[in-house]
């Protein structure tokens, strides 16, 4: 399973000020009136229970829209609709396995661009072009496994840097050594199951002018545990200028034991998947008693573990009972592709197994991997796509991942 950890960053509070996690869509738009607030910092998630907001607000000072689970098309759509521009964005794949933001908008102002489904490269060369800067970041880990980025430019006023994919440390290293402050943070982890940011900096001096004075070249960053986080606020006497949230696995192994009692057969089955892509299959039958031990039974067995966003993971075995016998197996090996999904098997999974007695391999196996893949269809559970780690029925599977 895994746990909720945020990344932060505060100013000394000037106003009042709210921030809230863990929340749903309903949630923050009653906090939004009970507090007479304007949202200036939203992040979605998905953890095992639906999408969950991150939100700061602050008071209700200008027009403003917020929309979560929208796709990239609505987003072009309300801007154009209501002739605004975006203050945040946060990019993320919904429990449909589909990409979509949770985004606030306001007034255009000025001139602004935004862009999803880039890569850090893709990013630096449309700030040439647009001779802009960044105002707003958002890193997620896409369907294909790779680090994209959702951003919002607006034209180059001042210096600022920019980061993706760096570590804790090296965020600290770069505030250090361009005296700057952090404007917007993004948290992931990483292809690598790392934890990683991306990260906009402004220079601390230029702020040292605004109406605030010192107070503005003032900030603080954090990340861990939301108690944490929000004592350093309390601490620090200040608001959230704007925090994103993260899934930190708290396990390193996921098991399922399943007792798959068929035909006068005593079974058991047990998969054992580790954090490194290292996984165990293993069990067997043997009869229950003296008369099913009397004749030879053909027997299979299938796995199938569903991680958060729709990839589903087959684990097959098959083989002969012998009469007065039994039939074992047990797999052992590593899959990078285990390994690369961890930081979504981790966060929740499901699982459903289907076994048989005396059915024909040649004909019917196709059948029997396929019924699998349907509960999960028919429990709504979409599967985007379907990877055999180990079995004997890799034309099968192959067909049922083309078409899924």
């Amino acid at each position: 399973m895994s746990k909720l950890q945020l990344a932060a960053i505060m100013a000394p509070a000037t106003q009042d000020c709210w921030w809230y996690y863990g929340q749903t869509l309903a949630n923050v738009a009653q906090l939004l009136t009970q507090n007479k607030a304007m949202p200036t910092s939203i992040n979605a998630y998905v953890d095992g229970n639906g999408v969950k907001l991150t939100v700061v607000m602050e008071p209700a000072t200008t027009p403003y829209w917020w929309w979560v689970g929208i796709t990239a098309e609505q987003v072009g759509q309300f801007l154009t609709q209501n002739k605004a521009q975006l203050t945040d964005i946060s990019a993320y794949i919904d429990t449909d396995n589909q990409l979509k933001f949770a985004v606030i908008m306001t007034p255009a102002a000025e001139a602004s661009w935004w862009y999803f489904g880039q890569t850090a490269a893709q990013v630096g060369q449309l700030l040439t072009q647009n001779k802009a800067m960044l105002t707003a970041i958002s890193a997620y880990v896409d369907t294909d496994n790779s680090v994209k980025l959702a951003v919002v430019m607006e034209p180059a006023t001042k210096p600022y840097w920019w980061w993706v994919g760096i570590t804790a440390a090296q965020v600290g290293q770069f505030l250090t050594q361009n005296a700057a402050l952090l404007t917007d943070i993004s948290a992931y982890i990483d292809t690598d199951n790392q934890l990683k940011f991306a990260v906009i900096m402004t220079p601390a001096a230029l702020e040292a002018s605004s109406p605030l004075g010192p107070l503005a070249t003032v900030r603080w960053w954090y990340f861990g545990d939301p108690g944490y986080i929000g004592q350093q606020l309390t601490q620090n006497k200040a608001c959230m200028v704007a925090v994103s949230p993260y899934l930190l696995s708290t396990t390193n192994s996921i098991t399922v034991d399943t007792f798959p009692n068929i035909s006068g057969l005593n079974g058991t089955a047990n998969l054992t998947i580790n954090e490194s892509g290292a996984y165990s299959f293993s069990g067997g039958w043997s009869p229950s008693n003296f008369f099913t031990g009397l004749a030879q039974q053909t027997v299979a067995y299938t796995i199938a573990i569903r991680d958060i966003r729709g990839k589903l993971f087959i684990f097959t075995t098959s083989g002969t009972v012998p009469p007065g016998g039994s039939y074992n197996f047990n797999y052992n090996s590593t899959d990078s592709k285990l390994a690369e999904d961890w930081q979504f098997l981790s966060v929740g999974y499901t699982w459903h197994d289907n076994y048989s007695a005396n059915l024909d391999l040649g004909s019917e196996l196709g059948n029997f991997v396929q019924s699998v893949v349907n509960w999960f269809n028919q429990n709504q559970q979409t599967i985007d796509n379907v990877i055999q780690v180990v079995g004997d029925v890799a034309g099968v599977v192959t067909t049922i991942a083309a078409a899924a």
